[in-house]
């Protein structure tokens, strides 16, 4: 009796994740979809910092008599 499994069974196992070299485990990338951010992440920082900033280079040209409207 041959016991040596052949290519297409060990492929089968593998590919089924029955290949016995891995502990199951949860995955820590997944987030549940549609979770409320609980504060505001960096890029609404960058936002509203990028915003300011350029709203105090307008307001200094116009200042200085750069821009005119």
């Amino acid at each position: 009796m041959n016991r040596v499994p052949s290519v297409a069974q060990l492929r089968t196992n593998i590919e089924g994740g029955r290949g016995g070299d891995t502990m199951p485990a949860p995955d820590p990338t997944v987030v549940p979809l549609g979770t409320p951010p609980s504060q505001p992440g960096d890029a609404g920082i960058l936002v509203a910092f990028t915003a300011s900033v350029s709203a105090g280079i307008i307001i200094w040209a116009l200042a200085l008599g750069y821009l005119r409207f």
